[in-house]
Formats: structure tokens, C-alpha cells, sequence
């Protein structure tokens, strides 16, 4: 990944984008970071509302994630995606499968052809919103989604803001072409519960499963509109019903894992059958441990050095995936140790381990 130079006047700036980094080398799906990824964009890059969208090459969007746009304005989106994929009128698609233009840019403002979009009309006017500044992500050099920030009309983006924007983009690609689906310990969190009858209707829905279903972000082949439920949830009742034992779906949100699992409620053979389905949230384990970190009085190398040593690394791996020096080294491991009050790395790791003790819970269980 590139090095980042800015002046040395500027610490907040430089540590912010030290910090993104850290979190874009955690190696978790990009969609399980994005909290984080906007709230480092946020202070870099002040906006009103953000929006991500990732894609098949051909620019058809898998999985949408926003907020702070219009609801309305983004059901209307999802119910006709047709309608904004179409390569005559809407510039950013070209935008975004045409690798050879710049990555980051204006593309909805006033001032442009592109003004008068369907796009521009439904999202950014209807969402209150005037200025935009976007990001196109590749995966391997092949066109993979965009990050688009927004700002209210009388704060329009600066140049600055397009530089440190392709600076976090370097960041947020390596992220997004490192990730791992699998493989993190999860730390159970939110447990939530909801009912529907034989014909699918929403009989019971706690506060908790409203709170957790709200953290889906939009996943195209789990969707369907019109419906009280995600089609994940009517995907894993159905397999219920045609016989599955106890099927289970696990989704990647914001900030961790849905995990989602139907029930009988009642005999099968009884006219009022009913179907409980089950909602467990997990947070990766790698992710609590470093916000905690970020939480301390410890720099961005500092943070790194302790997260490499709490998720097993060893100094030689840590010194070559770093690049940094034995005294580097030395000097960070030492301030970690002084911050937290311990003398080791198995004081670390234990000190580390009530950061993710799993909550008492036996819901689910």
C-alpha cells in the first residue's frame, strides 16, 4: 500500500488516515467496516450523507448501503435498478466501468448534463442534498462499486477534499481486495426474536429484531420489495417449510454477522402453526479489539503494534508486515505495555480478552 505524505503540521489529518489504514488491513469484509471507514471519512472529509454501493463489473449493484438519503427516494431505487444502469443518461455508470478515467470526481452537480439525471433527481434533490464527491473502488483493476459523500448546498467539496478522498480510496480498495468472508472469531452480541404464521404473515416482531433488520444494508439477491421482511428472512422460513432442519443464513452487515435461523413453533399439524425466526448478531472479535485500542492514549503505530500482538503475531512478522525497525519495535511495545499497566504479551492478550467475553445469553442457545 502507498505511504501517505502530508505536512508534518498536519497530525490529526496524518493520524486519521493512519487509523483508516489499520482498519482497511484487518482483512474483514469491506461491508462490515464501512461504519468505520465513514466516520475516519467524516472527519476528513465533513459531509451530511454518505452512500456505498457495490457491484458486478457490468456496474449491476449487489449490495447498497447508505445513509442519511431519502428512504423514499432509495426504495424507488432498488424497485427499478433498470432504470438507473441505463448507459445513455446516466454518466456514472459509464463513470464507473471505464477504468481509465480518473477515480475520483464531481459527477452530480448542477453545472453538468448530469444535473439533469434520474439519479441526481431521485437521490441527491430528493434527499435535500447538492454537492457530491465520488469515489470509484476496483478490484483488481476490474470495477467493483463507488463511495459517493454529499453535502447541503452551501458547502461545496474543495480540491483538498478530492485528494484526501483518493488517498482513503487506495486504503479502502486494499480492503476491499484483501477481505475474507470467513475466518474471524465472532463475538455473539444482539439476540432478537420474530413470528410469522403458516402464510407468512409478521405475527410478533420485538423492538430487538426491528433494530437488527434495520441494520441490513441493501443485499440485492436477499431483497424483494413490498414485504414486511428481507427475503433472507422468508428464504430461511421457506426452507422450513419444505422440510430443512432448522436452516440457518448468515449475512454480512455493518459491523459484523446477522445470523438467521427459523423454528417451529408448534406441531406442523395444527391449523395455527407457527414459525419463530431468530436473529443473533455477532461482531468480529478482530474489530472490538481494535476500536478498543483506538480507544486508548496510543498512537496509530502503537494501535498496530498491539493488535498484531493480541491476534498472534510474532515480532518477526510483525517487523516485516509493518516495515519498521527492531527499536520502532521496541519503543511501541513498550508504550503499549506502560498505557495498559501490564508486562508481557500474555498479560496483553489477557488484558485484551475481557474486551470480548461473550454476554451471558442463552437465547439462541
Amino acid at each position: 500500500m502507498n505511504s501517505i505524505s502530508f505536512r508534518k503540521s498536519d497530525r490529526t489529518r496524518l493520524g486519521t488516515l493512519h487509523r483508516l489504514r489499520n482498519l482497511c488491513c484487518t482483512q474483514l469484509p469491506l461491508l462490515t467496516i464501512a461504519p468505520s471507514i465513514f466516520d475516519y471519512l467524516n472527519f476528513l472529509i465533513p459531509h451530511d450523507a454518505y452512500g456505498m454501493a457495490l457491484t458486478y463489473p457490468n456496474g449491476e449493484p449487489y449490495i447498497l448501503y447508505y445513509k442519511n438519503l431519502n428512504p423514499q427516494s432509495m426504495r424507488y431505487v432498488q424497485e427499478n435498478t433498470e432504470l438507473f444502469l441505463n448507459l445513455k443518461t446516466e454518466s456514472h455508470i459509464r463513470w464507473l466501468n471505464c477504468p481509465k478515467l480518473p477515480k475520483v470526481g464531481n459527477l452530480l452537480r448542477p453545472d453538468d448534463p448530469y444535473f439533469h439525471s434520474l439519479t441526481y433527481q431521485m437521490i441527491v434533490r430528493q434527499s435535500g442534498l447538492h454537492h457530491t464527491l465520488d469515489l470509484r473502488l476496483e478490484r483488481n483493476h476490474i470495477p467493483a462499486g463507488g463511495i459517493t459523500l454529499y453535502r447541503r448546498m452551501s458547502h461545496p467539496f474543495q480540491l483538498q477534499d478530492h485528494h484526501l478522498l483518493e488517498q482513503a480510496g487506495v486504503y479502502i480498495e486494499y480492503a476491499l481486495n484483501n477481505q475474507m468472508e470467513d475466518g474471524d472469531d465472532v463475538i455473539e452480541s444482539d439476540q432478537a426474536l420474530l413470528i410469522v404464521n403458516s402464510q407468512n404473515d409478521l405475527v410478533m416482531m420485538t423492538d430487538a429484531a426491528k433494530d437488527l433488520l434495520n441494520l441490513f444494508p441493501i443485499h440485492y439477491e436477499f431483497w424483494e420489495p413490498y414485504k414486511a421482511l428481507p427475503k433472507s428472512c422468508y428464504q430461511v422460513i421457506n426452507e422450513l417449510k419444505y422440510g430443512q432442519q432448522i436452516p440457518k443464513l448468515s449475512l454480512t452487515i455493518p459491523n459484523g454477522i446477522l445470523t438467521l435461523r427459523a423454528e417451529w413453533l408448534s406441531s406442523q399439524n395444527t391449523t395455527d402453526t407457527n414459525i419463530a425466526l431468530y436473529l443473533k448478531r455477532s461482531l468480529p472479535r478482530s474489530l472490538i479489539i481494535l476500536k478498543k485500542l483506538e480507544a486508548l492514549d496510543l498512537s496509530p503505530r502503537e494501535c498496530q503494534v498491539a493488535f498484531s500482538l493480541i491476534t498472534g503475531m510474532n515480532k518477526s512478522e510483525i517487523l516485516q508486515k509493518l516495515s519498521i525497525s527492531p527499536a520502532v519495535f521496541k519503543d511501541c511495545v513498550k508504550s503499549v505495555y506502560q498505557s495498559l499497566n501490564v508486562h508481557s504479551v500474555s498479560e496483553l492478550i489477557t488484558f485484551a480478552s475481557q474486551w470480548t467475553t461473550p454476554k451471558n445469553n442463552t437465547f439462541l442457545s
